[in-house]
């Protein structure tokens, strides 16, 4: 558990993934997280994540807000720059998915996003390879975290649970869900093709 107070010192020698720390940052409500040109003189306190060059820019967004959300305010998991890198590892494109409502209907908004995000990665040939579902905002009970949780764990392979809960009231309750994918073709050849698992 932590209480999310670790300042994030973002790193790349790329100018364009630079840019877009920099414009992450600015509509980041949380604070705690800044841009570093060097290495050199930094607190020994601080967190420093390297971000890599990538062609794609969606792809560098939302590896970027996956980062911005780990070790943010409250949190029941002991998650870490490492989650976010074995997250990595699973996928070759990632995507964002903010699913914010009226609490009494967030259940029913975090199914339909969801399965709706699924449906266009199956059009694409995709498929879901690991997921961060991150919980965002006031404080919920294990109970309520389980419910969610267990609503997207209903519709993802690998799914990372990760919480941000904060004390300012202002922030509602949101999910924000990072999503690593990969061709069909791409994750069967990982995992084998499925005669070969088949019993008999």
């Amino acid at each position: 558990m932590n209480s999310g107070k670790i300042y994030k010192l973002f790193h790349t020698a790329d100018i364009r993934t630079a840019n877009l720390i920099d414009v992450a940052i600015s509509h980041w409500p949380y604070g705690y997280a800044e841009r570093i040109d060097s290495l050199e003189g930094k607190s020994s306190d601080a967190l420093v994540i390297e971000i890599p060059e990538l062609n794609c820019t969606s792809n560098l967004e939302t590896i970027i807000n996956a980062h911005l959300h780990i070790n943010c305010g409250f949190s029941y998991f002991d998650n870490d720059t490492a989650t976010v890198q074995e997250w990595i590892k699973h996928g070759t494109d990632f995507a964002t998915i903010k699913v914010d409502a009226p609490r009494k209907e967030l259940a029913f908004e975090l199914w339909w996003q969801l399965s709706e995000h699924m449906a266009e990665l199956e059009a694409k040939g995709h498929q879901e390879s690991a997921t961060i579902f991150n919980v965002v905002g006031q404080y919920l009970s294990l109970d309520e975290l389980a419910f969610y949780s267990n609503i997207a764990k209903s519709l993802c392979s690998n799914l990372i649970v990760n919480t941000c809960l904060v004390e300012d009231q202002s922030h509602p309750l949101h999910f924000t869900l990072h999503i690593a994918s990969v061709m069909k073709q791409e994750l069967e050849t990982v995992s084998g093709p499925a005669f070969l698992s088949a019993g008999g």
